[in-house]
């Protein structure tokens, strides 16, 4: 296992430098990163490093709370709030929906807390998520301008919305017959994009590039960020952003904390790529496909056969290949 993924840099580059020197440079990074690993590491100094500390001590805390209380955070939509207590896997995670809206993370707070409020998780929260949200639109934004379509950005945001998660992997204790511990399968993400923050100096995260080759997701800086694209993304550029299946094996005897902040189509949004990304090299590779219904699919009896291609489903008859069937 090769053990860096590509590396970008993003001190210094907000939204407002679009279109500048220093813009252009860190885009010309992004889209080749993203076709052929379907994640980079980000350096991204605008979260401070006492606010990841404070992120952690939080997240120890949210997730310590009785099953009961995280049970409050249940969701009908899949994927959209609590998940943990499944067989095999050391895992349990609490989500945030619509996290940039100003009466989400209060509303998800009063459900941890109802005895009294927690301005402090309501602050530290929103400080995270305003600041990551940044870094997201930037690199969505990169990748539309670099395939000629950044006409649709405005529309994209506008049909997506911001899931702030909080997850523990759990540490993998004294094993008599096993090294590792699997902390959450390796899959793919079903959205846009994923950015993952490690809030503990413990690795664990694994994503194979589209050769086949697992990397170590380890940061290289206290300011690192793991970008990770998702199907829905896949299939909107029509297959030209990879979208990896990526998961977390654990050692050692410290659990592993992350923030992660997934932009997520809205249930009613159809996914089908733009005209402008199909022609005669570059056939029409899935069928239009609402993104709820792409969710209700994945954790279906069959959508879960297929989590190594779930999109395999939607593809054009046509266009189905070996690899695909794979």
């Amino acid at each position: 296992m090769r053990r860096h993924l590509p590396m970008i840099d993003f001190s210094g580059v907000g939204m407002a430098c679009a279109g500048t020197p220093a813009w252009d440079a860190v885009q010309e990074q992004v889209m080749p990163a993203l076709q052929f690993h379907g994640c980079f590491e980000a350096v991204y100094n605008r979260v401070a490093s006492e606010l990841r500390l404070s992120l952690l001590e939080i997240a120890k805390d949210l997730l310590s709370l009785p099953l009961q209380t995280k049970l409050r955070n249940a969701s009908d939509v899949p994927y959209g709030g609590y998940l943990g207590h499944f067989p095999g896997l050391a895992y349990e995670s609490l989500a945030i929906r619509d996290a940039t809206l100003p009466h989400a993370i209060p509303n998800f707070a009063s459900l941890m807390w109802p005895s009294g409020s927690n301005p402090n998780f309501c602050e530290k929260a929103r400080s995270f998520t305003k600041q990551v949200a940044e870094l997201e639109e930037m690199v969505r934004r990169m990748v539309l301008e670099s395939l000629g379509v950044a006409k649709y950005a405005e529309e994209q945001m506008q049909s997506t919305y911001y899931l702030l998660r909080f997850t523990e992997y759990g540490a993998a204790g004294e094993w008599e017959e096993e090294k590792r511990k699997l902390a959450h399968m390796a899959h793919r993400d079903t959205n846009m994009l994923s950015i993952v923050c490690q809030l503990n100096v413990v690795d664990g995260l694994q994503v194979e590039a589209m050769d086949g080759e697992w990397h170590l997701a380890a940061p290289r800086s206290v300011a690192s960020f793991f970008v990770i694209a998702g199907e829905a993304f896949h299939a909107w550029s029509n297959g030209r952003v990879y979208a990896p299946m990526h998961g977390v094996a654990m050692d050692g005897t410290v659990a592993r904390y992350s923030a992660i902040l997934f932009s997520r189509p809205i249930s009613e949004q159809t996914i089908q790529a733009p005209a402008e990304l199909v022609d005669g090299d570059h056939p029409s590779l899935f069928r239009p496909f609402e993104y709820g219904d792409f969710l209700h699919f994945c954790v279906s009896a069959e959508g879960r056969k297929l989590k190594k291609c779930r999109l395999s489903a939607y593809r054009r008859e046509e266009d189905i290949t070996k690899e695909d069937e794979a």
